[in-house]
């Protein structure tokens, strides 16, 4: 049963934002900013997300995608009917919903967003003596769901971990745990790693910083790296920590620029976490990717 006191909470991901409750967690992720799926689940599923990039030529048509998941609703489900349909309202775009009733009853709504050229879909979950409470919830969800954020960098928050990235950088890699998160994105120009360990204490009884750097950390840049280069560690301060900075070069392809950049490694003894950030960027790039790829470090500060 949804609580009577919910506290909503932000998310950012793929170029799509909005507040869910304090109880979901990301559940089910897949996919990039052009196509790509998210699934939020407290004990059991209670959002779905989908979204998928249309050309100018070839828009979506809305009233037969509901259609279609009506057809595919009712072959899942025995008990599967549709109570009502209605059109509204997302982030400005014009949508269509259904309520329909079976073993679980929801809401879908879909809709395009013409900024990004993305259709969406989004479907909530709930058993019938939740209602009242899902519709507030899903009212307070899709009034504050954007679709086409603006500006130079983009949010990217999920679990308690929340990075302001460059807006043209798409993750690549990824693996969530609640006590290991690790991205990697990449651009045309550069990449950017990031990872947080959390109890760092038990960690560090086992292995050094370097040690941890070196085994996990370089192991995973390297599934996407091969052959990145890593210079000889020097000890530097990070965010009012003592850590360790690594001069890091790579290089895509014969005809591609090379890259350089940097690594560091540090240990929050606050927040007991070990964090590690790369940041490699083509030899020669603007001042203002630059400076866009440093306000990214920046958001990397562990409190």
């Amino acid at each position: 049963m949804v609580s009577e006191s919910t506290t909503l909470i932000g998310f950012s991901w793929h170029r799509i934002s909005g507040l869910i409750p304090g109880s979901w967690v990301v559940k089910v992720e897949g996919g990039n900013s052009r196509r790509g799926y998210l699934r939020f689940d407290d004990y059991k599923p209670r959002l779905e997300v989908r979204w998928e990039e249309f050309k100018k030529n070839k828009v979506p048509d809305p009233k037969r995608i509901l259609k279609d998941l009506e057809s595919k609703g009712r072959k899942e489900d025995p008990d599967f009917k549709v109570s009502s349909k209605g059109e509204g309202k997302v982030n400005g775009h014009g949508a269509l919903y259904a309520y329909y009733r079976g073993g679980r009853e929801g809401f879908i709504y879909v809709f395009n967003c013409d900024k990004t050229m993305r259709s969406f879909i989004l479907r909530f979950h709930f058993d019938r003596d939740e209602y009242e409470r899902a519709r507030k919830i899903s009212e307070g969800i899709l009034s504050s769901f954007v679709c086409h954020p603006e500006g130079d960098t983009v949010s990217w928050k999920i679990l308690d971990v929340e990075l302001k990235i460059p807006v043209d950088f798409e993750l690549i890699d990824r693996r969530f745990y609640p006590a290991d998160t690790y991205l990697l994105f990449e651009s045309r120009y550069g990449y950017i790693g990031y990872e947080r360990v959390g109890l760092a204490s038990r960690v560090l009884r086992k292995e050094t910083l370097e040690e941890w750097v070196r085994e996990k950390y370089r192991r995973y840049l390297g599934r996407n790296l091969k052959g990145l280069i890593w210079k000889k560690p020097i000890k530097t301060g990070v965010f009012d920590h003592e850590g360790y900075m690594y001069p890091v070069y790579f290089r895509r392809g014969l005809l591609k620029k090379p890259m350089d950049g940097y690594t560091y490694a540090w240990v929050c003894d606050k927040m007991d976490r070990l964090y590690a950030a790369t940041l490699l960027k083509e030899k020669g790039v603007k001042k203002s990717i630059e400076k866009v790829m440093s306000e990214a470090f920046e958001s990397f500060r562990c409190h």
